[in-house]
């Protein structure tokens, strides 16, 4: 079994899980904002930035969990994991 865990890739897929999110939001923002009766001032008046640094590091150790996992059952694919 290789004890190493890919860092690289995980630093990546933390930038792909924000960049989904921006994605996301940039599609179908103005849509959730209409369905929600809410405006782009109320949503900057309630801006939180921990919650930001939160999901950050949440990502940060959900793919870190992940990775650890796929190297723990010796995933060498993704029909062998």
């Amino acid at each position: 079994m290789n004890n190493r865990i890919n860092h690289l890739a995980v630093w990546i897929l933390v930038a792909v899980y924000f960049l989904i999110g921006w994605g996301w939001y940039a599609i179908f923002g103005e849509t959730w904002l209409n369905l929600h009766a809410r405006t782009m001032t109320d949503i900057e008046r309630t801006h939180n930035v921990s919650a930001y640094l939160l999901a950050f590091i949440a990502s940060i150790v959900i793919n870190y969990a992940l990775a650890w996992l796929i190297n723990r059952v010796n995933a060498t694919s993704a029909i062998a994991g």
